[in-house]
């Protein structure tokens, strides 16, 4: 990264995908900050950021878990651009519902005309991180009807809507659902969410026998969930 920056300083003149290569660099070595400092320069010399630039940009304000940078970018793609593409549109939802603005991943959302598996994810996610946990579980539905079929990381999120709301009929038909109904290998968070909603609910003996019938070798964070339920 010191390396590519030492050649974009020097560089007589710089184009978008100059601006956009730095500011994507910068976000994938963690130094989100400066990411949104080289952006906001960008923008000033007046250099139209492409689609990466914009996507890296929501990204580093997910991960700073900044709304205000957020609600700025969103503003700037909003009046610069002509539409917006699914990838850009699914990374500011994300970004709303991991900075707590789920309003406005849902009003965006919404007016989506494509949404692809990761729009539909990040949604989801986005309701079960901030207490809509209900809703999650329509949007799975809802996902279904669109014909769009769910992954790993759908399972995941609203695995994390039941254990936060504390829905264990829901919880376990979603887990059998996902391994026979649509034929997914649990990963480990599967199988640390499943520990956690059953110790919350007080069903310390079927979490103890879901781990002992489990296919693979428990990790560390399960038994730490299972060590929580016991206390």
């Amino acid at each position: 990264l010191s390396k590519a920056r030492k050649v974009f300083d020097t560089m007589p003149s710089r184009n978008a995908a100059s601006w956009s290569s730095m500011v994507t660099g910068l976000v994938q070595s963690n130094q989100c900050e400066e990411a949104l400092r080289v952006f906001s320069e960008m923008v000033g010399t007046g250099v139209v950021p492409n689609e990466a630039a914009l996507v890296s940009a929501v990204s580093a304000c997910s991960l700073l878990r900044s709304i205000e940078h957020g609600m700025w970018v969103h503003a700037y793609a909003k009046r610069e651009l002509n539409g917006m593409s699914v990838i850009l549109a699914t990374a500011i939802v994300d970004m709303y519902g991991k900075c707590g603005g789920i309003h406005n991943a849902v009003r965006v959302f919404a007016a989506m005309p494509v949404k692809n598996i990761y729009s539909w994810n990040s949604m989801i996610t986005g309701l079960a991180m901030n207490g809509r946990e209900m809703q999650a579980l329509s949007l799975f539905w809802k996902m279904q009807m669109a014909g769009v079929r769910p992954n790993d990381i759908t399972f995941i999120g609203l695995l994390g809507a039941c254990s936060h709301s504390g829905l264990v009929d829901e919880g376990r038909w979603l887990f059998n659902k996902m391994v026979n109904g649509f034929g997914i290998q649990p990963l480990q968070e599967h199988y640390g969410l499943m520990v956690d909603l059953l110790g919350r609910a007080g069903h310390v003996r079927e979490a103890v026998d879901f781990v002992n019938s489990m296919p693979v070798e428990p990790h560390p964070g399960l038994w730490g969930a299972l060590a929580g339920a016991c206390k």
